[in-house]
């Protein structure tokens, strides 16, 4: 897979989860979005 690819999806996921964490509570958000930002990495 393309670098620029790779990186653009891990960002992309890193601002998802940060905007999903705002609105979620941090102990439920966190163990859950570990798993595809370690994927996705």
């Amino acid at each position: 897979m393309n670098f620029f690819a790779v990186a653009f999806a891990w960002r992309s996921i890193i601002v998802a989860k940060h905007l999903l964490i705002d609105e979620l509570p941090a102990p439920t958000a966190a163990p859950t979005f570990k798993i595809p930002t370690g994927q996705a990495g």
